[in-house]
Order: structure tokens, then C-alpha cells, then sequence
């Protein structure tokens, strides 16, 4: 292993095979990490450490004592608020505890797994790492970089009481937002079935109107009928399967960004904005991965 890192820059100057060089005394310590299944016996219920612990590389162990703190204080608030007595009981107490564990372990499973992300990120685990470490992070601006790495603060748990007055926020908290995000479920099929059908549509509607002999035509000739003096490029990057697919697109979208057929250029620029949502979204699950 320290062959394979030995000369790994720890700063511009020094390697790391410099420092094991000059070290006056070495230890190698466990880094623990765990998290209980149940946090509560009865009367008893353990936060911070004695439930839960990660990898501190993502410096956030001290915020989740805070938050587990947090959660189980709204919990017996909440509790005390429906007790008449203001004394709640061993069966209550005991559904304090079981609220508490349920809100926040989900948010401990969540900072676990971001946790063993950034370790495989800053420890370049694969050459996807690697790459973006050394070729694209460089590229991007260190706020990006800097809210990709704070992205766990906004989805906190914090104090419900006192009430703040509420400031602007660049990413508000969540309790902030107009409404919980909620996974679609069963109804992103539909969205499916719709998309299905639209492209059902086009299909039909290539045939129908001769818009596929049309595209065969200037495929086949290199020429656009609106214009005969405008060639079609035929060559972009030199890979034949990735420039079939550039010619295609050109044929197919020339005519409307020339205005040559005003009745398509609408429809044209909308089907290429649809590219900029792919590219943006795939950038975005690339950082995530890689952060």
C-alpha cells in the first residue's frame, strides 16, 4: 500500500514518503463506527456517541450530537404538550424515545453513507475519482465545490422552539420550504406512460407527414432542400458511431435554427433546450458521486 502511495504530493514540495521519512513515531488507530439499532430501553434512551458514530471526515459528528439533542427535546416538548398533568407517562416517555430514534436515525444512515462517499473521494478510490479530482475539480469554482460538501446542513434537525424570525438563505432549511419534498412513487409511471405516448406521437407523425423521407433525403444527398448551398457536415470528432449521430441531429434541427421552416423552429429549439436538462442533470448526479 505505501508503495502505491509513496509518492503522492502532500503539498506542491513535500511526498508523502517525506513525512514517513522524518517521523519521529507512528500509531495506527481505529477509526470506530456504528449505529444502534434501538437507542431506548424503557426510561433509558442514549444520544451522541453512545448511539451513534461515523467517519469524521465529514465533520459532521459534533452538529449530530447537536441535532440528536434537538430531536429528542421537540419530542418531550411535544409530549408535555399533550399530557394534562404535565407528567407523561412511562408508556409516553417511551414514544418520546421511539420519535426520536425514528427522526434521526434516517439522518445518521444518511451522513454515514456521505461519509464513506468523501472518504472514497479524497482517497481517489477509483480512476472516476482520479479523474475529477485532477482534471474537472480544478475547473469549478470552489462555491460550488463548497456547497456540494455543505449540502447535509439545510436537512438538520433543529430546536422548533424558540421561533426565529426568518432570514433569506441561499438553500433554506427545511423547515423553511413551502413543502416536504416527497418521492413521486406510483405516479412517476404516469409521467412515463405520457412521455411514451408523446414519442408515440412523433413517431406517428414522422410517417404521417413524410417528415422521415424528408430527413432520409438530406441524409442521403448531404443537402438541404431549403437551401442547396449549405452542406451538411459529415465529419465532428472523427468517431464514426458519434458522428452518425451528430449528422443525424444536424439534418434533423438545421432547419429550424436556420429558420428555413419556420413551422419547426419552435419545436426544434424546444427539443434542443430538452439537451441542456440532460447534461445539467448529469453533471450534477456526477458531483454527488463524487463528493
Amino acid at each position: 500500500m505505501f508503495a502505491q502511495k509513496e509518492n503522492d504530493n502532500i503539498t506542491p514540495t513535500i511526498k508523502f514518503k517525506d513525512l514517513v521519512a522524518r517521523k519521529i513515531s507512528s500509531r495506527i488507530v481505529p477509526l470506530e463506527e456504528y449505529i444502534f439499532k434501538k437507542w431506548y430501553y424503557k426510561q433509558i434512551i442514549t444520544i451522541r456517541d453512545a448511539a451513534h458514530k461515523f467517519h469524521p471526515i465529514i465533520g459532521q459528528d459534533s452538529n449530530a450530537y447537536i441535532e440528536s439533542a434537538a430531536t429528542l427535546v421537540n419530542a418531550l416538548r411535544r409530549a408535555l404538550a399533550k399530557s394534562k398533568d404535565d407528567k407523561p407517562t412511562l408508556e409516553q416517555i417511551e414514544d418520546v424515545f421511539a420519535e426520536t430514534q425514528k427522526i434521526h436515525q434516517t439522518r445518521t444512515d444518511s451522513l454515514k453513507e456521505q461519509s464513506h462517499e468523501q472518504q472514497r473521494a479524497e482517497l481517489l478510490d477509483t480512476r472516476l475519482h482520479e479523474l475529477v479530482a485532477f482534471h474537472l475539480l480544478p475547473r469549478i469554482d470552489s462555491e460550488d465545490v463548497t456547497f456540494s460538501f455543505s449540502r447535509n446542513m439545510p436537512l438538520a434537525e433543529k430546536l422548533d422552539s424558540p421561533k426565529l424570525p426568518p432570514v433569506p438563505r441561499l438553500v433554506p432549511y427545511k423547515d423553511e420550504l413551502l413543502s416536504i419534498p416527497v418521492p413521486r412513487g406510483s405516479k412517476k409511471w404516469y409521467f412515463i406512460a405520457f412521455y411514451l405516448a408523446i414519442a408515440g406521437l412523433v413517431h406517428y407523425g414522422t410517417g404521417q407527414y413524410g417528415l422521415g423521407s424528408h430527413l432520409e433525403g438530406i441524409l442521403t444527398t448531404g443537402k438541404f432542400s431549403y437551401d442547396l448551398d449549405f452542406p451538411l457536415k459529415r465529419k465532428y470528432i472523427g468517431i464514426k458511431f458519434i458522428d452518425d449521430y451528430l449528422v443525424f441531429l444536424t439534418a434533423a434541427h438545421m432547419p429550424g435554427v436556420n429558420n428555413w421552416d419556420p413551422n419547426l423552429g419552435l419545436l426544434q429549439m424546444y427539443f434542443l433546450g430538452m439537451f441542456v436538462q440532460r447534461i445539467t442533470v448529469w453533471f450534477s448526479a456526477l458531483r454527488l458521486y463524487v463528493m
